[in-house]
Order: C-alpha cells, then sequence, then structure tokens
C-alpha cells in the first residue's frame, strides 16, 4: 500500500484508480426505477441519484403561473413518527449483480429495526431484524453487559447515549470501507473525509454526525489505513456490500457488511518437488527424481467481514451469531453460486504497530454455533408473539373549528401502516 504525497490512498487492488469514482453497480429497489448507474459522477456509495442535476438549466422549462393562482392545499398532512426507507442501495459485483432475490425494505420501529418485502396480495410480509433476532434468541449469563453499563454510569457517562454514538461511528466508518472496497480514491484529509460523509444521506443522528467528524476523524483515518493494510495483504476483492437479505425460515432480514473474495488463512500442504537428480537405471530411468516437501499457501475463498469500530477487539458471542446467520441467509439465497468458507469481524488497530494492525477473529468454527439453531428459532417466536402498532397524527389544529380526537390520531397494525404507505407511494 502507498500513501501518496498528496494524502490520497489507492483502492483494493482493483487496478489503477482514477481520480473520480470508477463504475460500480449500485441498484435501486424502488418498483418502478431499476437500474445500474455507471456515471462516474456519481460518487457517493449510498447516494441518491439526482436526474435533473445532470440536465443543463438552460434546458429546464418552466411553466409560468399566473401570479394570483391560489395554491391548493392537501387534504391531510400525515406526520410520519417511523423511519421508513423504500430504497435499497447496495453493491454487487457484476458476475453476481444479475441473480434475483427477494427486494426487501426497512424501518425502525420503537427503536427496533424490521424489514419487509411486498407479497402478492400487495401486503407486506415482515421480518425481524438479525440484532433483535439474537437478542431475544440468546440469554447471556455472563451480565457484561449490565458490569459494562455500570462502570460507564461510574464514569458519569450515559451508557446508552455512548453506545448511541460508537454505532454511528461505526455506520461511518462502514461507509468509509465500502467507498475504499468499490474502487474510490479516497484522501486522507478531514475536509474531503468530512464533505464525502455529509453528502452521503447516511441514515444518523446529524448532531452526533458533526461531534465524530470533528472529535474522532483522525480516528476514522487511522481506521481506513487499518483496513487498507487488511485488504493488500488478503488482496481482498468485494462481492456484495451492504446488501440485505433474509431467511423466510427464521423469519428474519438484515444488510450484510460485506461479502469478499480473499485469501485464506496460509494452509500446510504436502507437494512433490524435483530434487534436481535423475533416475539412471530401471523402468524410471532419465526421469526426474522428486520428493515430499510440506509447504503453506493461501486459497482463493468467499468470506462474510462483519466490521467492528471497537479498537479493543472485543469479539463477543452475540458477534458470532450474527456472522452465522448472514452465512445462512446468503445459502438461502444465492446457493451454490456463493459458497462461503469463512466467516470474519474485523477491527481497525494501530496502522503504526509494528503487530496488530488491525484485528481479524475468524467466528467459522466457534463452539458457541452449536446453539445458533436454537437461537434464532426463539427470536423468531418472540417476534411472531409481538404486535407492532404504528400511531400517525394526521390533519390539523384550528381554535375556531371543532374537532373529532379519532381523526386526528390513528393508530393501525405495522402491516397495515406499511400497505398504506406502499400504496400511497406507487398509486
Amino acid at each position: 500500500m502507498v500513501i501518496e504525497d498528496n494524502g490520497e490512498i489507492g483502492g483494493s487492488g482493483l487496478g489503477k484508480i482514477k481520480d473520480v469514482c470508477p463504475s460500480y453497480y449500485w441498484r435501486s429497489s424502488l418498483p418502478i426505477l431499476r437500474a445500474y448507474h455507471t456515471d462516474p459522477k456519481f460518487t457517493a456509495f449510498f447516494g441518491i441519484l439526482d436526474v435533473l442535476s445532470t440536465v443543463p438549466k438552460e434546458d429546464i422549462y418552466e411553466e409560468e403561473k399566473p401570479v394570483d393562482e391560489p395554491k391548493k392545499e392537501p387534504d391531510e398532512e400525515i406526520e410520519i413518527e417511523y423511519d421508513l426507507e423504500t430504497e435499497q442501495q447496495y453493491y454487487a459485483a457484476e458476475w453476481i449483480k444479475d441473480i434475483p432475490t427477494p427486494v426487501l425494505y426497512r424501518m425502525t420501529v420503537a427503536g427496533k429495526r424490521v424489514y419487509y418485502e411486498m407479497g402478492a396480495d400487495g401486503y407486506p410480509i415482515i421480518y425481524d431484524g438479525a440484532t433483535n433476532n439474537i437478542a431475544n434468541g440468546y440469554c447471556d449469563t455472563s451480565g457484561a453487559l449490565e458490569k459494562w453499563k455500570n462502570e460507564m454510569r461510574l464514569k458519569g457517562k450515559d451508557p446508552d447515549e455512548y453506545a448511541n454514538y460508537r454505532a454511528d461511528l461505526g455506520t461511518i466508518m462502514h461507509y468509509l470501507f465500502g467507498l475504499y472496497l468499490t474502487g474510490v480514491k479516497i484522501k486522507l484529509i478531514p475536509t474531503w473525509i468530512r464533505k464525502a460523509v455529509k453528502e452521503a444521506k447516511l441514515r444518523i443522528d446529524k448532531y452526533r454526525m458533526e461531534r465524530i467528524l470533528v472529535d474522532n476523524i483522525d480516528e476514522l483515518i487511522e481506521d481506513l489505513i487499518s483496513f487498507a493494510i487488511f485488504c493488500k495483504e488478503r488482496h481482498v476483492k468485494p462481492v456484495l456490500i451492504e446488501k440485505m437479505l433474509r431467511s423466510s425460515r427464521l423469519k428474519v432480514a438484515s444488510s450484510v457488511d460485506a461479502v469478499v473474495e480473499m485469501d485464506s488463512e496460509p494452509e500446510t500442504v504436502e507437494i512433490e518437488v524435483e530434487t534436481g537428480e535423475f533416475y539412471k537405471t530401471g523402468a524410471k530411468k532419465g526421469q526426474p527424481k522428486t520428493e515430499k516437501k510440506k509447504i503453506k499457501r493461501c486459497r482463493r475463498i468467499f468470506a462474510i467481514l462483519d466490521f467492528k469500530s471497537n479498537r479493543k477487539g472485543n469479539f463477543y458471542d452475540e458477534y458470532a451469531f450474527q456472522l452465522e446467520l448472514y452465512r445462512r441467509m446468503i445459502m438461502e439465497n444465492y446457493g451454490k453460486i456463493l459458497e462461503i468458507e469463512e466467516i470474519y469481524n474485523f477491527a481497525p488497530g494501530d496502522p503504526t504497530a509494528k503487530t496488530s494492525q488491525y484485528k481479524l477473529k475468524r467466528q467459522t468454527d466457534n463452539p458457541i454455533l452449536n446453539m445458533a439453531t436454537v437461537v434464532y428459532l426463539q427470536g423468531k417466536y418472540k417476534f411472531e408473539k409481538t404486535n407492532y402498532t404504528v400511531t400517525s397524527r394526521i390533519g390539523s389544529l384550528d381554535i375556531e373549528s371543532d374537532f373529532e380526537l379519532n381523526n386526528l390520531i390513528r393508530k393501525e397494525s405495522l402491516r397495515d401502516y406499511i400497505y398504506r404507505i406502499m400504496s400511497e407511494r406507487i398509486g
């Protein structure tokens, strides 16, 4: 890896990288729009393509309206209190991009992430999020979480706010890693990083974003260098990034950080090598002599990477369950086309250290995964017993007019709410 004098870091083994974002495949899952955008001007990994921005202003004709034309007021204004996403954006390598998978959407209800796909009857099929499924299905008897919360309170810190802050920091780190993997030439300059993150329209708290981009900007840059070292050492190439997948059997869905092609751990194999001598007699006369020799070599494999921003490298049991769930979802959706051999947690380290420049935790053979199926099924059982109700405030208040409370507050099931919103957007 070479960091140039202008503070730029190159791509991840994808060849020579230009100053502009190279073509890569970005998919919008809106029913009306399903296209692959390869415009080199489209540089944001999670950006929204603004078609009008590519049209010269002089070519846009705006019809003049009479000055005295009254504005038409909508019949009702609906305040949606729930974070509803109706666009799916992800990277897919060219050889796998056309393999059909269910179109998934996601939303946050009561602080929990849920996913859904639209069924043939027009109603949504709702799935639990992976994190919630594991939290409901696995009971950590060590008490590590409560111990950590108590330690944070003793330090005068709110553990929930700190956790949210670190989660938003992790979201930004994920985004930057995605840019690097897809070949964007990243400048290791705070102003460049800040601009790229702010233009990405990430779904995180704006106040915390501002704090992170000031207080943690050096950490983010070092995280990028640490990740670049790992990618160079293992010759990492992206297959899928931030792809939403679901398991219909387990009623769970999630966005997978990264599926990559990379070098495996070094393996010891036995091969035959020529000694330089030849047989002088017998049936093998004139043929070279060989001997068995053990060597170490790497294979090219498909692996799942789940990124963690914790530099201490504390990898918990829940992380292993999360990776195994991703593996099962990939197997259910892609089958033998994309056979996953290894699952890893990645956490950045100190890029200037002689050792531990990054932390890679292999979770493939973690013994805790022997109980994975039980954990997932218990989580599924709890989810199916949960009834989510969505409350929307509608209409308006006027001191001169009467109103009915039932006409101002609308309560409906999550399934009916999604059906109504999607019908309004499509129709």
